[in-house]
């Protein structure tokens, strides 16, 4: 699939592309270090990490991969007397196991490479389901009840929480008819009341979509501030080809910015969150302001007030502000603040999602 891809690459750039893909995007990814460490920590820190996979494709292939672990138990037992349907079983276990495996053995995690494996969980879950439904046992087998009630829990909490952050975040623009959709549910609910099989096989899926219709049709519209992408044409306004452009702080997609401005974007921040990391941090961001080029820099007003060095600070001019969402909220959430949320604070949510961010330039008026 991706083969005319790197064939078109390969004729545009030769061998300093390959040498690149090679040397560069494949061996230094496989054994790659984000603090540098040697040896036993290196060991340590690489299988501390191991199993990142396992999350990232229950998450991002949900509800359905809830059943996973089940249909992968179900299809290995599987004893089937037919050798087509055995070897098919161990076609699709390779094609599964062989990209989760070798993906989980690079060191470098992306979640995304994880895309491959949507047809093999499609497929593998799928079969266990099928199975399930000519037995006709949904309803006796006990995987299948606990996983289709948390489903249903899951969708319904999802759900609430989503009309919850639209409500907080813009109250004037959510519409009483809008909490209609918090009756979605009941498709999951009426066929586990009922037992019904064939209807829990058919609830999921339209489920589903009712949940991604109101998600892309009314939720990411209304919460999507595009904040990133107005700074992007500001920037381009007063643009040259010698400027650089840099982003200053990890929670803010480097990439989006890129896609925006058509041009390569420097990562002038660190990726870890240690008191280690702030020097260097730090350096990052004198040698890039004072590089002796125009340069612009996005970054959060948290990293602003807490990295920039006080004397860095006259060199640089605020050209705009805008409020946006986190792109990374693992240390965001805590007990403390998760009780806060359900007793309704005021602001705590818009606190905990969001950040203002900042577009800071040397360029003088």
């Amino acid at each position: 699939i991706g083969l005319p891809w790197y064939i078109v690459m390969l004729k545009l750039h030769g061998d300093k592309y390959m040498s690149h893909i090679f040397l560069v995007e494949t061996l230094k990814r496989l054994f790659y270090a984000p603090n540098n460490e040697r040896g036993f920590s290196f060991m340590v820190v690489y299988f501390k990490r191991i199993l990142y996979y396992v999350p990232v494709v229950i998450i991002w292939f949900a509800p359905h991969s809830l059943f996973l672990p089940a249909a992968i138990f179900d299809a290995f037992k599987s004893k089937n007397t037919y050798s087509r349907e055995k070897d098919s079983y161990k076609l699709i276990l390779s094609y599964f196991f062989g990209i989760f495996v070798f993906f989980s053995l690079v060191s470098i995690k992306e979640y995304h490479y994880m895309l491959p494996l949507a047809p093999a969980c499609a497929l593998i879950i799928s079969r266990y389901l099928v199975n399930l439904e000519e037995k006709q046992i949904q309803f006796k087998s006990i995987s299948f009840k606990a996983i289709y009630f948390s489903i249903t829990v899951i969708y319904a909490v999802v759900i609430a929480g989503l009309l919850y952050t639209m409500m907080h975040i813009y109250p004037n623009e959510v519409h009483i008819y809008e909490y209609l959709v918090l009756l979605a549910p009941l498709i999951l609910i009426v066929p586990y009341v009922k037992r019904s099989g064939k209807g829990a096989l058919i609830a999921m899926p339209v489920a589903m979509a009712i949940f991604l219709a109101f998600l892309v049709g009314r939720a990411i519209p209304l919460l999507n501030d595009n904040a990133l992408g107005i700074m992007a044409q500001e920037i381009q306004e007063d643009l040259k080809e010698e400027d650089r452009v840099g982003v200053g702080s990890v929670n803010i997609s480097q990439q989006r910015l890129s896609i925006y401005l058509d041009r390569n974007i420097e990562e002038v921040n660190i990726k870890w969150r240690a008191p280690e990391a702030v020097p260097i941090h730090i350096s990052r961001i004198e040698k890039f302001v004072k590089s002796g080029d125009n340069i612009y820099l996005v970054m959060s007003k948290e990293d602003y007030e807490n990295i920039v060095p006080d004397s860095l600070k006259p060199e640089l001019r605020i050209i705009d502000r805008r409020v946006t969402w986190k792109t990374r909220l693992k240390r965001s959430f805590s007990k403390e603040v998760i009780l806060q949320i359900l007793k309704g604070e005021e602001d705590i949510l818009k606190d905990v999602l969001r950040h203002e961010m900042y577009l800071l330039t040397n360029k003088k008026n």
